[in-house]
């Protein structure tokens, strides 16, 4: 071997890192800047739920053109929502659970089934 250690090792791939090309590495100043015309707009925005008046503030890229002065004073875009996690069933545990069973059994005794039982069959039609 050469006579490195593994700590040796370790400081020469550091100080090759260390002398990479100033082209290769981050230059703050250029990735602050971004092209111009090109990004949504990226802002607070207030969603209400309509169905319960539950609202709050996050930042958004959506359109709207109402706007609503907020609990802090500060006026922003309002978007209006029609379920959000407070109304929707899912969420607040209201929802029900389907009896798929018997919506299988309604189904093969209207439709009939392969095997042939059930259903309203009259015999072959012609």
């Amino acid at each position: 071997m050469n006579g490195l250690t593994d700590t040796d090792r370790d400081t020469d791939r550091d100080t090759d890192r260390d002398r990479a090309s100033p082209d290769i590495g981050c230059n703050l100043e250029k990735e602050n800047t971004m092209k111009e015309g090109i990004h949504p707009n990226y802002r607070e925005v207030v969603f209400v739920d309509m169905s319960n008046d539950f609202s709050f503030v996050t930042r958004s890229t959506v359109q709207t053109r109402e706007t609503i002065k907020w609990k802090d004073g500060k006026e922003y875009p309002l978007y209006k929502l029609d379920t959000s996690s407070e109304s929707h069933p899912f969420y607040t545990g209201t929802q029900k659970m389907m009896d798929t069973a018997g919506r299988v059994e309604k189904f093969r005794q209207k439709f009939g089934s392969k095997r042939g039982t059930g259903g309203s069959s009259s015999g072959p039609k012609a």
